[in-house]
């Protein structure tokens, strides 16, 4: 057939100036079937020729192409789905290529099983699903008949796809993200999809998003690929991204995009890894938040020296390692973070067994060290006296920093230093701190060693 469309389909295109199409059931076999049954057509509506196309008929009363006007493309189109019989519109089965890939994904499901997509009403979501059982429609839901693994494309503009609680009933359903697409992600989460495992190799388009929270919360992912992260350099938000999930490796190079990532509380909470990348972070120049960041991730058992450089704006470390399987810190691991204030629990209920004279040699800023230490119950190391060296710490300083059990009078001051107080938190035991300006004044408590070495210490004795 010659007759030339004025009309050009896009796959998940919805076109409103198409004709009420009368003959979806039944469509004619061949263009000369059509012009023999203009008896039966009506002026203005739209007919199917299978494997040809849909045609307007004019009116006419010639028996020829004539008298109709074709629409599709002009090209070989089949299986034309009507949407709405009331509306105008309708959208193309299986369309000439538009270029667009869909986002594809693979879903298990029984029989009479109805799988909900998590579209939301926040920004453009106009979309055309290919449910993989021969159904193509613009519907955010829909029932299956037999039982399997369901393939699930989307085509279209989709800026809100989301798991909440409203969508709750789909989520164990998900089991692999095949393929990005090219939709742009603006607002996106598979939090709770704990069956979905796998994520395609391809690069999804995060480039529209400025948060990415709970990406893989609770999911059964197990390795965070460098791919999946390429384009996020306008993500300030990445808390909870991998929080409780099965992770247990981290690809080099998988935060090398997060530019701008400025909060990412529970990255890695409660996750599987064993190690964590070097330099996770050196291109997180604006990073300020980092708690909770691998917490209760007890198969965590290292963790390199080098990871904080590049973090230079980084002030929150409250609760980062805690409950984690460390027992060794490195001596330079907070010397690149000058701006740090907050290392609260940091490497509580680990089982630390040395800390370096030196740690926090170039972070003069904490406030607070509650409970830094606290529950490491094998330390046996001497504690450096870091309290003597931060004139802006929080009255108590650390209330039980490196106490292991307050309740059975374990010494807060290690014997080393003369201290044998378990009163600390209140009236400082044996030792005596007296601001003074910049400096300070204590009794002769401390090894000499230690007042020996003016890089450690700024005191009078």
């Amino acid at each position: 057939m010659a007759i030339e469309s004025r009309y050009k389909l896009k796959t998940g295109e919805e076109v409103d100036y198409f004709p009420p199409i009368q003959n979806t059931d039944n469509p004619y076999l061949t263009e000369a079937a059509m012009y023999a049954d203009q008896a039966n057509q009506l002026e203005g509506y739209g007919y199917l020729v299978a494997n040809v196309g849909a045609f307007t008929y004019l009116g006419t009363v010639a028996g020829t192409a004539a008298d109709y006007e074709g629409f599709g493309g002009g090209g070989v189109q089949s299986d034309w789905d009507e949407i709405d019989s009331n509306k105008a519109s309708f959208i193309l089965n299986k369309p000439v290529d538009s270029g667009q890939l869909p986002f594809i994904a693979k879903w298990n499901v029984i029989a009479n099983d109805t799988i909900t997509l998590p579209i939301g009403a926040i920004g453009v979501n106009n979309v055309t699903v290919n449910w993989g059982d021969g159904t193509i429609d613009k519907e955010y839901n829909h029932t299956y008949i037999s039982t399997g693994e369901k393939t699930i494309s989307i085509y279209g503009r989709l800026e809100d796809f989301r798991f909440l609680e409203n969508t709750n009933i789909s989520k164990d359903k998900l089991i692999e993200i095949v393929s990005w697409g090219d939709i742009e992600w603006k607002n996106i989460n598979f939090s709770g999809c704990v069956n979905l495992t796998l994520i395609g190799n391809d690069i999804p388009n995060f480039i529209n998003c400025t948060s990415l929270k709970g990406l893989f919360s609770d999911t059964g992912i197990t390795t965070a690929k460098t791919v999946t992260f390429t384009n996020v350099q306008n993500v300030t938000i990445g808390s909870w991204l991998f929080l409780n999930s099965e992770l247990n490796y981290i690809e080099p190079g998988m935060m090398n995009n997060f530019v701008n990532l400025v909060e990412a509380d529970s990255f890695f909470e409660n996750t599987k890894i064993t190690e964590l990348p070097a330099l996770l972070l050196a291109n997180s120049p604006q990073l300020v938040r980092l708690s909770r960041f691998c917490i209760d991730t007890v198969t965590l058992i290292a963790v390199p020296e080098d990871i904080f450089i590049g973090a230079i704006a980084l002030r929150n470390l409250q609760l980062a390692f805690t409950n984690t399987g460390i027992s060794t810190v490195p001596k330079k691991l907070l010397w690149f973070s000058p701006n740090i204030t907050n290392v609260e629990r940091l490497f509580l209920d680990c089982p630390v067994t040395s800390l370096d004279k030196e740690f926090f040699k170039y972070c003069k800023k904490i406030i607070s060290f509650r409970q830094f230490f606290y529950g490491t119950n094998v330390y046996s190391g001497i504690v450096p006296p870091i309290w003597m060296d931060f004139p802006d710490v929080i009255s108590t300083f650390s209330s039980l920093a490196f106490n292991v059990d307050v309740n059975n009078n374990i010494d807060e001051v290690p014997v080393d230093w003369g201290g044998n107080n378990t009163d600390w938190a209140n009236n400082k035991g044996t030792v005596n701190k007296v601001w003074t300006g910049s400096q300070y004044a204590f009794d002769n408590v401390l090894p000499q060693a230690w007042k020996d070495d003016p890089t450690v210490l700024k005191f009078i004795i």
